[in-house]
């Protein structure tokens, strides 16, 4: 069985010393087992509170099989700290896998989700409880969801009394009703021996976070909470905050469990956080004290981080949400279309770059999107940081807005989560959202963290375990599934009726070269672009930072307006171009396209050019390769008056050009430019 790509947790697991095993798992433990435990079944227990995977499968995969124990959970060391109050506190018969379970023992549970067969993996003790039973109830949410990710996990099967997983996640902890919900809702409604649901078998226990969520859930789903209830300000703004109540069953986020020896107010190397707004793995000590000895890096849970920027004198209301690198297109489309209730663009421009402080820039971009949106709806993409192009569109689309409204416009960015400062701001212990959040305080001078751009109606946080590793790739393959929008099947998922909500219909994914994760490995685009949503990339001042990006974009056939004057790379590339064309001087005719492969020239010489512009590295030389390689699909702008007159002939000029009509005949060609002239008017 392959498991799912949806991977928990991330990082070795190490075994311990003797020592410190004794400290955590006192040899008294041993006591919990009936028949008496022989020597070679306490290694076994032993190798499996470590998480010992080496361990257990050179010597105990074998003898482990045949183990089955009566077990008194009151005996084992902790545990009656953590687990559900009302779980069984004997379970008769329990196999390998029950007690791997009970030990949150997740690279060896891993192991035997793929080498048992499924009766044994999902078998039962005497009291009807099975692994999903014992996960939920010591509130092991990482182990939940690699026992959901197989196909035949028996989600709504009760015990003895009736009771499903979700009953004793309730006691145990948000994190893992979430994790089960997010699987089928329909456990909400699921009576125990005693008629009570989830909600009510909790009713005198004081979890009101638990209570909060599942009554709100629990109303959703009999439509007596269909409060689609908004916040509406002076202004006219109406945001439905129903929708967003979904978003930790959809997304998923990365917590970082290095264990902090450091001082408080030292910053985290591996998340960017200081120690002291470092979020934890659980709010129950003996279960992270159990936890630690997996010394894990990154563990996967529901994300914790979404809701609503709001400022007095904004003309819109931001959505935000913090998601993982490796979400599923069909998953963001959900979130995009169904929870955000986006309009399908029919022009996406993605802006790169640096703020080059113009006035006529400023000027141009006003100018170009107020004549741009009058007829189509549109896009545009940022990097949401201020100093960069984000900056850039923020300062423009509020002077848009305050002109046209945002009907025609959407403005979404997509941000390094671990580069944000102050980003504990944003997050909700109970998961519920935040509303009305005021943008984080801008970082000291000499903190290099991020700070947000604002005037954007919508931020995407991309989690990612390694701080800016995967961004340029995940906007080249957001870029790639928007302009795909228009191929996929008519109509967007019923997010909340569908039994299956997150299974969507394309045509041929794979036969499109529509990305399947937003982290998925690089694809050159296939197949025609006659339907497709038209996507320009503009290039802003910029630096060497930029040429990932950028070189994706080209990659994905996209055409590039260059706005040269704001100097930068922007500059440096308006001279190679210029160059490569002198050297190919009387090469020109209707067939060629501006190749650097067509050029006798060491790069390296030509790097030398821009000295004083740009200052190049030779880390660089590769994504200057694909970039000239496909110099074809750069237009050349400037910002004065001159330039300003032409921006908009110039985005549609680099839209239909002959280089990125790609196995597309004559007469899709000619329907394409012509669809692309309508959105431009």
């Amino acid at each position: 069985m392959s498991l799912s790509e949806d991977r928990v947790f991330d990082a070795k697991a190490h075994s311990s010393d003797e020592e410190e095993d004794d400290a955590l798992f006192n040899s008294s433990s041993f006591r919990a087992f009936t028949p008496q435990l022989d020597h070679c079944e306490r290694q076994i227990i032993r190798c499996v509170f470590n998480d010992d995977l080496e361990g257990f499968i050179n010597s105990y995969a074998g003898p482990s099989k045949l183990l089955e124990k009566s077990i008194l959970l009151g005996d084992l060391q902790y545990l009656s700290s953590y687990r559900a109050m009302k779980f069984p506190n004997c379970l008769n018969q329990a196999n390998i896998v029950h007690i791997v379970s009970l030990f949150s023992a997740h690279r060896i549970l891993q192991h035997l989700l793929v080498d048992y067969p499924a009766a044994r993996i999902w078998s039962t003790t005497e009291e009807g409880v099975n692994a999903l039973h014992i996960s939920a109830a010591v509130g092991d949410y990482m182990a939940l969801r690699m026992l959901l990710q197989r196909k035949d996990a028996p989600i709504s099967e009760t015990d003895s009394l009736k009771r499903t997983a979700l009953h004793y996640a309730a006691e145990a902890n948000l994190e893992s009703v979430i994790t089960l919900l997010s699987y089928n809702k329909d456990l909400l409604k699921c009576v125990d021996t005693d008629e009570l649901t989830p909600l009510e078998f909790i009713r005198f226990e004081g979890r009101p976070t638990v209570q909060q969520f599942l009554k709100l859930h629990t109303d959703l789903l009999n439509k007596d909470g269909e409060n689609n209830q908004g916040l509406e300000s002076n202004n006219g703004k109406i945001v439905n905050l129903r929708h967003l109540k979904e978003i930790p069953l959809l997304l998923d986020s990365y917590i970082c469990v290095y264990r902090a020896q450091s001082e408080q107010d030292t910053i985290c190397e591996n998340c960017n956080t200081r120690y002291n707004n470092h979020e934890k793995l659980s709010e129950n000590e003996e279960f992270m004290r159990v936890m630690s000895r997996r010394k894990y890096g990154f563990i996967r849970r529901p994300t914790n981080t979404f809701g609503q920027f709001e400022k007095t004198f904004s003309p819109f209301v931001s959505q935000y949400v913090r998601l993982v690198e490796n979400t599923s297109m069909e998953r963001l489309e959900t979130l995009l279309f169904d929870l955000w209730g986006l309009p399908k663009p029919g022009l996406v421009l993605s802006f790169y770059g640096t703020d080059s402080f113009s006035p006529s820039l400023y000027k141009l971009l006003q100018k170009s999107l107020g004549r741009i949106t009058r007829q189509t709806r549109t896009w545009i993409l940022t990097d949401g940081r201020e100093k960069c192009a984000g900056d850039v569109v923020s300062k423009v689309v509020k002077a848009y807005a305050e002109a046209y409204g945002m009907n025609q416009l959407r403005v979404i960015c997509l941000v390094p989560w671990r580069r944000l400062y102050n980003s504990q701001v944003l997050r909700c212990s109970d998961y519920m959202g935040r509303e009305q959040v005021d943008f984080p305080k801008k970082p000291p001078g000499n903190d290099i963290r991020i700070q947000l751009a604002e005037n954007h109606t919508h931020y995407i946080f991309l989690d990612s375990r390694e701080n800016l590793k995967d961004l340029p790739l995940c906007r080249a393959q957001f870029e790639a599934f928007v302009s795909h929008l228009s191929d996929q099947i008519d109509g967007v998922s019923n997010f909340y009726d569908d039994k299956e909500p997150h299974k969507f219909g394309y045509k041929q994914r794979s036969a499109l070269s529509i990305p399947k994760r937003l982290n998925s490995p690089f694809q050159p685009p296939i197949g025609s672009i006659t339907n497709r949503v038209p996507v320009c990339g503009i290039l802003i001042e910029g630096d060497r930072s930029n040429l990932p990006g950028i070189s994706y974009a080209l990659r994905q056939n996209i055409p590039f307006v260059v706005i040269s004057d704001t100097g930068g790379l922007a500059k440096a590339l308006e001279i190679f171009v210029k160059f490569m064309k002198q050297l190919l001087q009387g090469e020109v005719n209707e067939t060629f396209q501006l190749k650097w492969s067509n050029c006798k020239y060491r790069l390296r010489s030509l790097m030398e050019r821009a000295k004083g512009v740009v200052e190049f590295e030779p880390s660089d030389e590769q994504y200057l390769l694909e970039i000239l390689e496909r110099a074809y699909l750069l237009e050349f702008i400037t910002s004065t008056y001159e330039g300003a007159t032409e921006m908009d002939a110039r985005i549609l000029q680099s839209l239909v050009k002959k280089g990125i009509s790609f196995f597309c005949d004559v007469y899709c060609n000619l329907q394409w430019a012509k669809s692309v002239s309508y959105s431009l008017n």
